[in-house]
Formats: C-alpha cells, sequence, structure tokens
C-alpha cells in the first residue's frame, strides 16, 4: 500500500519534457553507442543489488529525459542495424528481467507517465504466481499474461523471452523439476544433440506461449544469470533468435546485426543515480 501511495505521489508531478527529434538516417549504418540497462525489482525493501525503490526508478527515467536520453524499442535497435531505421541522437534501452509484478503496478504507469519504452524478459513457468510450483514456497509476485498483454498494446512494452524453465540454479528446474545447467549452459554429461534440443525446445515453448498471451512474437532471449557460450548462441541463432542479452557490464556501439548478440548490460541498483552509472563505464558518450 505504501508503495502505491508513493507512486501517485510521483506520477502527480510528472510531467511531459520535450526532446530533440533529430535522429541518425538509414543509408550508412554508421555504428551508434546505445547504453542499455537491465532493472529487476521495484520495491520499498530495497534488499540487494537487483531491487530499486520507486522514487529511485522515477528519477532514473527522470534525469535519463532531462539529459537528453530517449528510450527505444528492441524493434528500433534491430531496424537501425538492419538498414532500415533511425534512432533518435541518444538512445537508450531500458530492460526488465523475471517478470515480477512490481514492473507492472509501479514501472508501468512511470513509463506511460513519461512516454518511455521498456523491455521486459519474462520467466514462463512464474507468470502470474507467488509461489514456486513444486513446493508452493513463496516468491516475489509475478504479473499476469492479462498484464503482459496491456503492456504490449501500450506501445510502450515488449515482452521478451527469459526462458521458460530454464532459470534455475544447476540442479533441477524449478517448474517441472527437469535436469537443467546453470541457466542456459550445458551440463557436464550432456551431450551437445542433447544440450541443443534443451534449449530448441525451451525456446520454442517460450516463444508460442509469449505470442498466443500478447499478440507479438519475441525476437529475443535473455540470458539467465548471464550464463551461455557459444554453442547457446548457434543453437538461438539456428531457431531464429535475433537478439540476445548478456550481463556483461559494458556499453556497445551497434553497427551490425551481429552487435546484436550477447548484448552487454548494466545493472541497475538503488545506490548509485543512473547518471553515474553511466558515467563509471567506459565506452560512454554524453
Amino acid at each position: 500500500m505504501r508503495g502505491k501511495w508513493r507512486l501517485g505521489v510521483i506520477l502527480s508531478v510528472c510531467l511531459c519534457l520535450s526532446v530533440g527529434t533529430g535522429g541518425i538516417g538509414f543509408a550508412d549504418v554508421t555504428p551508434v553507442s546505445v547504453p542499455v540497462l537491465m532493472y529487476h525489482h521495484i520495491s520499498d525493501d530495497v534488499t540487494g543489488d537487483a531491487v530499486v525503490d520507486v522514487f529511485k526508478f522515477f528519477d532514473d527515467m527522470w534525469q535519463l529525459k532531462k539529459a537528453g536520453f530517449e528510450t527505444i524499442a528492441l524493434a528500433d535497435l534491430i531496424a537501425y542495424v538492419e538498414g532500415t531505421g533511425v534512432l533518435p541522437e541518444k538512445p537508450i534501452l531500458v530492460t526488465f528481467d523475471d517478470g515480477y509484478a512490481s514492473n507492472y503496478v509501479y514501472a508501468f504507469p512511470i513509463l506511460k507517465s513519461l512516454k518511455m519504452k521498456a523491455v521486459i524478459n519474462v520467466i514462463g513457468w512464474s507468470v502470474g504466481l507467488d509461489r514456486f510450483v513444486l513446493t508452493e514456497d513463496p516468491i516475489i509476485p509475478h504479473f499476469t499474461w492479462e498484464a503482459a498483454r496491456e503492456m504490449v498494446e501500450s506501445g510502450l512494452v515488449e515482452i521478451e523471452n527469459h526462458t521458460y524453465d530454464l532459470h534455475s540454479p544447476e540442479g533441477l528446474s524449478y517448474d517441472g523439476g527437469m535436469p537443467v545447467g546453470y541457466g542456459m549452459s550445458q551440463m557436464a554429461e550432456e551431450s551437445d544433440a542433447d544440450y541443443a534440443t534443451r534449449i530448441l525446445e525451451d525456446t520454442g515453448k517460450m516463444t508460442a506461449l509469449i505470442e498466443s498471451k500478447t499478440g507479438r512474437v519475441p525476437v529475443s532471449v535473455a540470458y539467465p544469470y548471464g550464463a551461455f557460450s557459444e554453442a547457446t548462441e548457434q543453437v538461438l541463432e539456428a531457431f531464429g533468435v535475433v537478439c540476445t542479452f548478456s550481463t556483461v557490464p559494458e556499453i556497445r556501439s551497434f553497427g551490425t546485426v551481429a552487435d546484436l548478440r550477447a548484448i552487454p548490460r548494466l545493472n541497475v541498483t538503488g545506490e548509485v543515480p543512473v547518471l553515474k552509472l553511466l558515467e563509471s563505464v567506459d565506452g560512454f558518450e554524453d
């Protein structure tokens, strides 16, 4: 309840900020630096590096707008490197991992008020749940597919793939109790063929699920824990996945489709203001 009250206070003071309309053109795909931010959960109870409170998230977005940054969709970035689209002068991509209900309850209203875009990478089995499937132990609540569709239909949010049931520590998966590696990592005794089959089955299941529930086909996979290998990349590319997200804390310049693989992201914490985070990274261009 206190978080919702705080959100109301924030939204009551939201103002529309004008941003530049200049852009970078089609013909020559000049490499462009695009910072990619990574958020997870929004809560008054900031207990770790994957949680920010609602005021911090609002302030991050507000400061980005004041500094002239314009949030882009993943589709915008893809179109740019393919030579069929433009980017604003100071593009930035905002992502969320896991699909927590707080993304819908707190982040989405702020994004709407500031007319900003985001990508949310959801875990399939946990959508709409607040408990583990196998043990019924509590987990942080996750938003529903109805909420996901509402966000997609706003034109501000893209729902993407964080695997259906591979976001697990090495051992047993959280939903089906099947043997898994660490995230999308290959298991020690797993053959290359079995590994490829396991990754393809999960990716296919999640792709179909997101399309059926939101009306939009996902084009990316965000690696759980940032764990992947060259084999993972090859399997996903063969499936047709256009982009993959890592957790490497860097800023990349995008000029070719190859730059869409293992996209680095900056984890946003509750302590460091977003502009200071950007300035601390090599390759940042203000």
